[in-house]
């Protein structure tokens, strides 16, 4: 079962599916589970073409109508079936079917469903009838009588059974039963029961008998179709093969198969061939056409076994065939021989099957065969001999020129109507002169020498028209050029020694051109010969410029610029224009091997003939491919899609809509093909895809192509063909391809992106308005705290001086009022007392406020980070500070509350620090609460262990606005200029912020509750502070007092200072124990010092010319006066300051304004211990040192930190650690070593050396993570139980313990 469809796909039913060929490869369709649009069932009954794009595909399942575009079932017909009923279709979507109980049923292509028609009365029995379509909507059904039922149909109405028109015509068609019917391009053949065939023309309504094929009916059996080819008409049976009837021999039957049955044979309605569907032996197809190849198996000549060597055809179109064993064999009309079949007896003349008897030939192997020159109509046969021939017509007397010498011949050349040049593969180039006609005058023999190569075997020669005959030899030697007048011969070395392998010619050609080609073992060749002097290798071709095979049988030129060349594997044609070779192996089946120098041009039409070992081929000169019988291009068609690995079927409209594939579709293959049945096998495709190159592809002859990630876009396919390397007359194909991009690559992406860009853009502006407003803003701000801090610099810079100014009146006014308040004591008179105490008071008062302006300075900085953490009694500081308020509270009417809820609370704190918070607190407090409030001062521990001190006062509060500037630096200074000192005291003052930064510093916080007008409460919240190592003594509120020590002879004392109401008070106040010598600045000092070296020097730091911190290192520099004590009396007093002065050389550093028995206290104690000093260093102790509880000499000592320096830097060494060895490294004897520490120690060398090592031992315990076992090695030791001995023994505890007691 076989159809074909509009585009040219040949489509097969079987038993197994439905399948679609194009010519290189077969798709299957079949039933598939759970697709409702595939097959009915898998065993095919019938094919019938429907209208275009469609099939009907009966199955023994059901009736389908298959769609060739969507590859799929359309639409489902389970009540016909296939073998039970008889469908009829055509090409214009009429369909028919015939039920066995006769039922007449026609296919509505509106509602899709078959309808019944009542046929009349006077009608048979149709079951299992045959029908046919005869065109002009006439269908003919045949009942198997002697008359046939044709039926008109007219639906131009509508489908419906009122609509649709039916006439009804019963035909007789002879007196004979009609056994067969079938369907004809303008009619239908009938076969009759007793074997007439004919044919009935609806068109011309002629009926034509053709023969009777009664016998061959008989013989072969049923016939299955019958249908025309070219003129003549081919029949196939069942079981045996298919039958032509030749209409050039009167229709005569001429089987040309019977390997197997016939079940179907179909004209292809594109091309001249016919298709043979068989039974287990697959498709064939027959070909009666104008093909450029034509192919004969030798298996199609009787008795034709061996090579075939040569060929020549005659005036008449017989081909004149020379085969190596079984003679001369001559084909009548070789261009009408069919490529399939047996060639009929009567087209075949042969000779050489008796060799040697009369009238036929000496041999049965013919190498060369050519008509003469000289004497046309002659036809000269050489071959293996004795002798050649010539005879003058196929069918014509054999004339043997018989002559012992003429042996091998496999070419010769006519040089006269006498003389003739013959290549023998035994005697080399034979020269043969004959009567002219049957007699061989003579002969004369050449045998060719080159080097050390000698050549008698030649199988080819080429003549040039010059007299120069071109000898191929074999075995070495190579090409020749041979002088036919001369019989002088020339190598062409330039050609045989360029390439060695070279030497062994199979075929020659000469063109008129002049240029000479050759085959060879190694390859085909062109050499330009227009020179014979200087021949020129042109072109040489092997094996690695794409022929198949090296081993080149012949060589033809066709003038063209083509040359085609015979190998072991096919046939190959170069064009020597394009420099393009195209192989076509293959295109004769498994006739691929050819012969040597078997290649043949005719002169009649120009077709190539090549011999090979099992038959022919022949290339046509004047054939053109993939041309359709119409006239018409063959298609390029869609064949298949493959996306990812997994076939795709698209749209029926796929050339005019394309393809459309998503990003990820990285693997795109498309198939396609040149529907050539004929010549497909030898079609090479070409593509561009437009819009990625416009170069051409070459695929060969796969007809598929594999694209890899293409990028998104639109594309363009383009494919065409070629025919054994030349462009074909093919329609275009160009198929449209789309690659959508990714989501994020699409158009409306690209316009989300613009305006998403736009917008960031917008957002980028906005944020840079906003963020430079901000730091405008910032900017401002800073430059306003910038400015304040400025201010705040100055102005604080300002009080700082004026501090420091204030600093010595003070010290002269504090010195004047200790002065006075003595004085007063000891004076009967009391009634200066209360005017002194008021005086001393207020001087000290005020130098509180002057010590507050400067703690604003250092606080600034970071000077207070210095604190000096000691445990005090909470108790004590309330007594100290608190308690003293009791009188003016009772004085003012104030209600005044302490309450300390643990009384023996102590605290690890700063006292200097702590004094200044409750100080100023108090202060505030008491100053802000008017008569009849209340003020309650709290101190107690709280949960989470942190001090808390609240002092809390009725009064007129603090607003909300004033809160925030409470601690506020800036707010301290900004008011200086209208607050007065008493502004300076309040809330918005230095207090509060001293506060606060003394809080912060102990690293606590302060913290204020206000309700304006009514009370404020300050919370200062402290945590615990550790102990500095020293200081665990608790402070005391108190300076102890100390009395100097009555000295004698009044030391002298030089008091540098720049201010001379300093330099009376001091000198006042040492006066009475001391000599004071007074110095106004720097150069005074020094001018005194170099008169007379003073005792003791008091100097300020802040003076003109030279500041005391110089004056200080001036005086440590120099020997006289290195050693003398310095005190620094200054009014800089921060811990920097003081750090400085003591950098510089100071023995004490005393602020101003200073306590003057503080002064004279600390000048007996300098003046005292330099005393001592001087006495030690002259008394014979200074000479002698404590060492382990021994008194041992300074020398004794540097001697010893030597041993022990030693001893610790060879630990490991036990040789450089006896006595020997610690007399060398001391530089003595070991006589004076053991004397030496005898003298100064109790223990001997070795236990020394001992003591050293436990010593390091237990150090390394201490302060590193070593083991036990590690320390035993590193001291030197190695044995772990006398180390654990003697070390319990030493330290009274085992190593682990003495580590575990130190942690």
């Amino acid at each position: 079962m076989m159809a074909q469809d509009d585009k040219g796909f040949m489509w097969l039913g079987t038993y197994d599916g439905l399948n679609r060929y194009d010519g290189k490869s077969i798709r299957v369709f079949r039933y598939e589970l759970d697709n409702p649009k595939s097959l009915s069932g898998n065993v095919i009954n019938e094919l019938h073409k429907a209208e275009k794009g469609f099939l009907w595909v009966l199955t023994t399942m059901g009736l389908d109508k298959f769609s060739t575009g969507r590859l799929s079932a359309e639409e489902h017909y389970s009540e016909i079936r296939g073998g039970r009923h008889t469908l009829v279709s055509d090409t214009l979507g009429h369909a028919f079917a015939i039920s066995p109980e006769s039922k007449f049923m026609y296919y509505d292509p509106v509602i899709k469903e078959f309808r019944t028609q009542v046929k009349p009365a006077w009608v048979g029995n149709l079951g299992y009838c045959k029908g046919v379509m005869a065109g002009n909507n006439t269908l003919w059904l045949f009942p198997a009588e002697n008359f046939a039922y044709k039926i008109h149909f007219d639906f131009s109405g509508g489908y419906t059974q009122q609509q649709a028109h039916f006439t009804w015509q019963k035909v007789k068609l002879g007196e004979e039963k009609i056994t067969g019917a079938f369907e004809s391009p303008r009619g239908f053949y009938i076969v009759s029961e007793n074997g007439n065939l004919s044919h009935h023309d609806e068109i011309s309504r002629n009926v034509r008998l053709i023969r009777n094929i009664k016998p061959e009916i008989e013989r072969y059996g049923k016939i299955s179709n019958i249908v025309p080819f070219g003129n003549d008409i081919t029949i196939s049976f069942v079981s045996n093969g298919v039958m032509r009837l030749c209409s050039d021999y009167d229709y005569m039957p001429e089987m040309l198969f019977t390997e197997a049955g016939a079940f179907n044979l179909l004209h292809d309605r594109r091309q001249p061939l016919v298709w043979v569907a068989t039974d287990g032996r697959g498709l064939y197809k027959m070909c009666h056409i104008n093909s450029r190849y034509k192919s004969i198996h030798s298996t199609q000549i009787p008795d034709l076994t061996k090579p075939i060597r040569t060929f020549f055809t005659d005036s008449h179109n017989n081909l004149w065939i020379g085969t190596k064993g079984d003679g001369l064999i001559i084909l009548s009309n070789y261009p009408t021989l069919p490529q399939e079949g047996q060639i009929p007896d009567y087209r075949i003349t042969r000779y050489g099957k008796n060799p040697g008897t009369k009238g036929d030939l000496t041999t049965n192997q013919i190498f060369a065969i050519k008509e003469s020159v000289f004497k046309p109509g002659r036809i000269w046969l050489a071959g293996a001999g004795p002798g050649i021939a010539y005879t003058n017509s196929p069918a014509g007397e054999i004339t043997n020129l018989v002559h012992p010498e003429i042996i091998d011949i496999h070419d010769f050349f006519e040089a006269s109507d006498s003389v003739l040049w013959l290549a023998s593969s035994t005697r080399g180039l034979i020269k043969v002169v004959t009567d002219g006609n049957d007699r061989v005058l003579k002969t004369d023999t050449y045998i060719f020498r080159r080097n050390k190569h000698t050549c008698n075997e030649i199988y080819t020669l080429a003549y040039d028209g010059h007299n120069s005959l071109y000898i191929g030899c074999r075995g070495g030697i190579g090409i020749l050029r041979f002088d036919i007048n001369t019989g002088k011969y020339y190598t062409l070395n330039n050609i045989n020694d360029r390439i060695p392998g070279i030497g062994d010619i199979i075929s020659l050609a000469y063109s008129g051109d002049g240029n000479l080609y050759f085959g060879s073992s190694i390859g085909g060749g062109i050499v330009d010969c227009r020179n014979p002097e200087n021949p020129v290798l042109t072109k040489i071709l092997t094996s690695k410029d794409g022929l198949t095979n090296d081993m080149v049988h012949s060589i033809i030129p066709t003038g063209d610029g083509n040359v085609w060349l015979s190998t072991n594997k096919g046939l190959a044609r170069y064009n020597t224009n394009t420099s393009i070779l195209h192989n076509t192996s293959g295109i004769a089946g498994d006739i691929n091997e050819f012969c040597d120098n078997s290649g043949y041009i005719s002169p009649q039409n120009g077709d190539l003939i090549f011999g090979a070992l099992n038959g022919i081929v022949c290339v046509k000169s004047d054939a053109e491919n993939l041309i359709n019988s119409d006239g018409t291009p063959t298609d390029v068609v869609f064949t298949g899609l493959s996306v990812n690995g997994s076939d795709k079927m698209p749209a029926p409209d796929i050339i005019s809509n394309g393809l459309v594939f998503n990003h990820d579709d990285g693997v795109i293959s498309i198939s396609f093909a040149a529907l050539d049945y004929i010549t497909g096998d030898f079609i090479n495709y070409w593509y561009r895809l437009e819009g990625q190159s416009d170069k051409w592809i070459n695929l060969g002859t796969t007809p598929s192509v594999t694209f890899t990630n293409l990028s998104p876009g639109k594309y363009k396919l383009h494919v065409r063909c070629e025919t054994d390397g030349e462009k074909t007359n093919t329609k275009a194909f160009v198929l449209p391809i789309q690659i959508t991009p990714v989501w994020y690559a699409t158009w409306y992406s690209y316009c989300l992106y613009v305006f998403v860009f736009i917008l960031i853009i917008t957002l980028i502006i906005y944020r840079s308005r906003y963020i430079y407003n901000i730091k405008r803003h910032e900017l401002e701000r800073r430059l306003y705290e910038k400015e304040q801090e400025r201010l705040f610099a100055d102005r604080k810079e300002f009080f700082t001086n004026i501090t420091h100014e204030f600093c010595s009146p003070l010290t002269m006014i504090l010195g004047m009022c200790d002065a006075l308040k003595k004085h007063v004591e000891t004076s009967e008179n009391s009634k200066l007392k209360p005017y002194v105490d008021s005086l001393y008071e207020n001087s000290k008062h005020l130098n509180e406020l002057v010590q507050e302006i400067l703690d604003v300075r250092y606080m600034e900085e970071d000077s207070l980070i210095h604190l000096k953490i000691q445990p005090i009694a909470i108790e004590n500081v309330f007594k100290r500070w608190v308690y003293g308020y009791e009188e003016i509270a009772r004085q003012n009417s104030i209600n005044f509350i302490i309450e300390v809820e643990q009384p023996d609370l102590r605290w690890n704190t700063d006292v200097s620090c702590l004094s200044k918070i409750v100080t100023n607190l108090m202060s505030n407090a008491f100053k802000y609460t008017p008569s009849g409030g209340e003020i309650r001062v709290s101190a107690k521990q709280a949960p989470d262990g942190e001090l808390q001190l609240s002092v809390y006062n009725t009064g007129q509060g603090i607003s909300e606005e004033n809160l925030k500037l409470l601690f506020n630096k800036f707010a301290v200074f900004n008011n200086v200029d209208t607050n007065g000192y008493r502004a300076m005291s309040s809330r918005h003052g230095l207090g509060l912020f001293i506060c606060h930064e003394m809080a912060v510093k102990l690293g606590g916080d302060i913290k204020v509750d206000s309700i304006e007008g009514e009370f404020v409460r300050f919370t200062v919240t402290l945590p615990p502070m550790n102990v500095r190592q020293g200081s665990e003594e608790e402070a005391t509120l108190t300076l102890p007092a100390e009395n100097p020590s009555q000295l004698v002879n009044k030391p002298e004392i030089l008091v540098v200072d720049d201010n001379p109401d300093i330099l009376w008070l001091v000198s006042n106040i040492l006066s009475k124990d001391y000599a004071v010598t007074c110095a106004g600045n720097g150069a005074e000092a020094r001018a005194s010092i170099d008169r007379q070296i003073p005792a003791l020097i008091i100097t300020d730091i802040m003076m003109p010319d030279e500041n005391g911190l110089d004056f200080i290192k001036y005086i440590r520099d120099n020997k006289f006066t290195r050693n003398l004590p310095i005190i620094v009396l200054s009014a800089k007093i921060s811990e920097e300051d003081k750090i400085e002065g003591y950098n510089a050389g100071a023995d004490a550093y005393v602020t101003k304004p200073f306590n003057a028995d503080f002064l004279q206290t600390l000048t007996a104690r300098l003046l005292q211990r330099k005393n001592a000093d001087k006495d030690y260093y002259r008394s014979s102790e200074s000479a002698v040192t404590l060492e382990g509880g021994m008194e041992i000499s300074n020398e004794g000592k540097l001697f010893f930190d030597n041993i022990r320096k030693y001893i610790s830097d060879n630990l490991e060494d036990e040789s450089k650690l006896s006595p020997a060895g610690l007399a060398e490294a001391t530089g003595v004897d070991i006589r004076t070593l053991y004397r030496r520490f005898k003298k100064y120690t109790p223990y001997t060398p070795s236990e020394f050396v001992k003591k050293c090592r436990y010593a390091y031992g237990a150090n390394l315990i201490l302060t590193t993570d070593l083991t036990i076992q590690e320390i035993i090695y590193r001291i030197g030791m190695n044995n772990k139980t006398v180390f654990y001995a003697d070390f319990k023994k030493i330290y009274g505890m085992t190593p682990k313990e003495y580590r575990n007691s130190q942690q």
